[in-house]
């Protein structure tokens, strides 16, 4: 017999997937377990199992297409023993053959229940968000769409009164409305497609009504909707993968929610530069800048574990970690990733730099799981191996600190009694003024410089 097999939960606040690469075709036997295909999920991929083993008789996606959890994947025709077991014990259970008489003899009544029940699951749905102010997938619109005539019977009259839970909008749009002074209440039944957005706060808040849409009034068509930013005849859009849509949700949530302040200081390399090239010739070992400057980081944190340190809003608390786990930036072709150094405090330097190149490798290979990706306490972005002086990283809460590292240059500098090339390495610390003051930053930015500019202490003999 047929088994529909749809794309299981793939992880806590994971909402769709890319499917990357098809391992089957249509017609191809498979066996119970056996790889479909490959899904790229956040910054992670992995191999989608057969559930059954069978013949598929038809696949529902292609290279490239978006999935999300629910949606039918393949079809696949059933061998004699291809049933899982759960499927087997459910059948042998006999509550197909339990069902009553009478909820047969009533199916108009059932299926009237039914389709009030969508109907309320609808009008819920659409005010489910995700936290990064996404709207969250309306699973049931599309299965409960009915006919003119039949909305028309059943379906039950929208509330005016939409209160704080019934106001279409995702978080980010009431965050915008409460900055702007803009009602919401008063843009609901006006709002083009059902559903509150930016454009429609900020078309509120431009015309000095605060929260009433003029050109919504009596008699007045609305205002005609945004243009997409590629509607323009020489521009065309370009679907994000799923890194890039995890990264833009995040980092934009990010800057939302974090005061951010950023301290810059340049960090005097020279002799930790040479120490390090000597080390590498002598010991035939590839230590990098970034290795070193993990070391540093951790080492500074010892004096300064304030920035080790995640913020609890929803307990007005500041929450002290033990273990340092770093989050490493790292430029892939699928975007950027943040794979975690775990324990990095525990680490000397050459550990450190043999951690990263394993992690960079499987990084780049899209080897990784979602677990490599979790919880990192800090962070450190370093762009010098690509250039640049100067930047400002932004710090994903709930950490409270990222490094954001240069490129080392040659520059002059005064030392005591004169002028000399000095090895100068900029770095920038952005940190989340919720948890920390800007003195203690400043204390904590030149501390890292001093140390990363001391040989001994991150690289010792």
């Amino acid at each position: 017999m047929p088994h529909v097999f749809k794309l299981p939960d793939l992880g806590e606040g994971v909402e769709s997937g890319d499917v990357i690469n098809l391992h089957v075709k249509q017609g191809d036997t498979v066996e119970k377990d056996q790889p479909l295909m490959e899904i790229e999920s956040g910054k992670a991929t992995l191999d989608l199992p057969s559930p059954v083993a069978g013949t598929i008789s038809e696949l529902h996606v292609k290279t490239g297409a978006t999935v999300k959890p629910g949606q039918e994947i393949a079809t696949i025709e059933e061998s004699d023993g291809g049933r899982s077991e759960d499927e087997s014990e459910s059948e042998n259970t006999g509550e197909d053959e339990g069902a009553s008489d009478e909820t047969k003899q009533k199916p108009e009544k059932k299926a009237s229940s039914q389709g009030k029940q969508a109907t309320d699951q609808d009008d819920a749905q659409a005010t489910d968000t995700d936290d990064d102010g996404q709207p969250a997938e309306r699973q049931q619109h599309d299965s409960t769409e009915t006919s003119a005539d039949e909305q028309g019977r059943a379906a039950p009259e929208r509330p005016t009164d939409h209160g704080p839970l019934g106001i279409p909008a995702a978080p980010s749009v009431r965050q915008l409305a409460r900055e702007l002074g803009v009602d919401l209440a008063a843009l609901a039944d006006t709002a083009q497609g059902g559903r509150i957005t930016e454009a429609d706060v900020r078309a509120a808040a431009g015309s000095g009504d605060s929260g009433k849409r003029t050109q919504a009034a009596a008699g007045q068509s609305a205002a005609p909707a945004e243009k997409s930013p590629h509607d323009a005849g020489t521009a065309a859009g370009e679907p994000m993968n799923s890194v890039r849509k995890l990264t833009a949700a995040t980092v934009a949530r990010a800057w939302r929610e974090v005061p951010h302040v950023f301290q810059q200081v340049e960090a005097d390399v020279t002799e930790t530069e040479a120490r390090r090239s000597t080390f590498n010739r002598e010991h035939g070992a590839h230590v990098t800048m970034t290795a070193l400057s993990v070391r540093a980081l951790c080492l500074a944190l010892e004096d300064y574990p304030l920035f080790n340190a995640s913020v609890d809003m929803e307990h007005m608390a500041i929450v002290h970690h033990q273990r340092i786990d770093v989050g490493i930036a790292m430029d892939t072709a699928r975007g950027l990733v943040a794979p975690v150094l775990r324990d990095a405090g525990a680490m000397r330097a050459t550990t450190i730099a043999d951690t990263l190149r394993s992690l960079a490798g499987r990084a780049r290979d899209g080897a990784l799981d979602r677990a490599a990706y979790a919880d990192p306490t800090i962070s450190i972005s370093n762009l010098g191996p690509i250039g640049g002086g100067h930047f400002t990283p932004i710090v994903i809460p709930p950490q409270v600190a990222t490094l954001g590292l240069g490129r080392t240059r040659t520059l002059p500098r005064y030392r005591q009694d004169g002028l000399f090339p000095r090895a100068i390495l900029p770095v920038t610390l952005s940190y989340d003024h919720r948890a920390i003051d800007g003195a203690d930053g400043a204390r904590f930015a030149l501390a890292f410089a001093e140390i990363i500019g001391d040989p001994q202490r991150v690289l010792p003999s």
